[in-house]
This record gives structure tokens, sequence and C-alpha cells, in this order.
């Protein structure tokens, strides 16, 4: 009878015998139980293990990226957005608001105007409206400032109020890239989607030309390699299920030698 290959080496369809570095945990783990290698943990398991946790490591997280154009919908204001107010030749009634979770601005005159979820034209309209109780031919500016996260491989990566710009406009106000690299890439997400461009791909123009609205995050990320995206998981996996059989073989261990001293009795 053949005897079953070393733990901690790789078995093939032609039964060559390889070392595999990566499983060298499951050698050292083996030898602190110097009675029980061979039947506990035989090298035929091996493969299957690496498999089990390289396919767990390729199991896909988030959402997909989307194909085709980005989606703009039209510019509006949320909850935790703010708006800049200058009133000309009025103090009391500038400011820069923010925009409470009941979609009105939190301010003790303002709090009675909705701004939040319709298009900006007409949260200008609805507060130059409201100002007609103050004076008869209000002048105003009316800034949306879009609360949007811009994190990865920028200078400040943080939730920014930006008003209205484009995605590369918000990349470079955050700081820009902290290493510019032409495998970066950008990741928008918007609304639940998300797309993708690589710096020197086909579609970084569109994004990065795209307006900001309000509740987006742009990530500026290197661009994923085999070894970043599936190897390191699946070395990760495969240290948990060494942990596993460490607890499994000391609990055998004991429990079978107590097992084993009652029957003797």
């Amino acid at each position: 009878m053949r005897s079953a290959p070393p733990v901690g080496r790789r078995v093939d369809s032609f039964g060559e015998i390889r070392y595999y570095q990566p499983l060298m945990p499951f050698v050292h783990l083996l030898r602190q139980f110097p009675g029980r290698p061979a039947r506990t943990l035989p090298g035929e398991m091996i493969l299957p293990l690496v498999l089990l946790a390289l396919g767990l490591a390729m199991v896909p997280a988030g959402a997909a990226a989307q194909d085709g154009a980005v989606d703009t919908p039209p510019a509006m204001l949320r909850p935790g957005d703010r708006a800049a107010i200058q009133v000309w030749r009025n103090a009391e009634l500038s400011g820069t608001l923010t925009v409470g979770e009941d979609s009105t601005l939190v301010h003790p005159i303002y709090g009675a105007v909705k701004v939040a979820g319709v298009p900006i034209p007409t949260a200008q309209e609805r507060v130059q409206q409201f100002l007609t109780g103050f004076t008869a031919e209000p002048r105003i500016t009316f800034v949306p400032e879009f609360r949007v996260y811009v994190g990865g491989a920028v200078r400040d990566p943080n939730q920014h109020h930006f008003p209205q710009m484009s995605v590369g406009a918000a990349i470079t106000r955050a700081g820009g890239s902290t290493a510019p690299n032409r495998t970066h890439r950008v990741r928008l997400i918007r609304d639940g989607r998300e797309w993708v461009a690589n710096l020197n791909g086909d579609g970084i123009a569109a994004i990065l030309q795209e307006p900001i609205r309000s509740g987006d995050q742009i990530i500026v990320e290197e661009r994923t390699t085999f070894t970043r995206s599936y190897v390191g998981p699946a070395l990760q996996v495969l240290q948990t299920i060494t942990s596993l059989l460490t607890t499994y073989l000391f609990i055998d261990q004991v429990f079978g030698s107590d097992a084993k001293n009652f029957e003797a009795m």
C-alpha cells in the first residue's frame, strides 16, 4: 500500500509531489501533534482545501460595475447638503445653511423653506419667494453644496461639501492623487450603482467630466491584480482553516485520550 504523501506538499494527477509554500502553516500545525499526522490530516486533503480557499476568495463582493454612460439625474439637494445664500445688503439673511432631515434649511428664519428633493432652480425660486416677505425685490445668490465622499489614493480622503463641479474637479479639490499612476482607476458610486474606468482607459474622460451629485462616492484606487484580489484573500482563508483545525485537533486529542482511558478501565 502506498503511503500518504507528506503534509504541506501538493499532489498532481501524475503523482508528482512538490512543495507549496503557502501551506507550510499546516506543517507547523501537525508538528504539534506528532502522533497523528497521517490519520488526522492526510496530504490528499491539502489540494481540496486550497481550491476551497481560492473559491471563497473569488466570490465577488459589492455591486458590479455598470456598462455604458453614467446616469446623470437632475441636480437636487438632499438632507446633509448645504446651501450658500447671499442676500444683497442683508447679512442677517445670508450664510451657508445645512439642509435638515425634513428637507428644510436649518435656520430660525428659513426653517419653513423646503429645498431638498427638487431641482436646484426650483429650490432657488422658493428661497427668493420666501424673501419677498422681507424685501420687495430680493437679490440673492444661491449656491448648492453637495455632500460627496472622495476616498482612496487622494491626499484628503474624507466627506466634503462641494458646489456644482465635475468628478475630476472633486478629486483635485480633495488634494489629488497621492501617487499618480496610470494603473490607477476611478470608481464612481451613485445611488447603489457604480461605474469604473482606468486612468488610461477609454471611459475615463466620461467619468471625470461627469457632474457630481449629492451622495456620490468617488474612489481613486489601484487597479486590482490577481495577487491582490485572490491570492491574498485565499491565504487569509487558509489561515482561518488552520485555526479551526488547530482547535479540532486539540479537542480531539484531549477527549480522544479520555475516551481510550475510559474504555481501558
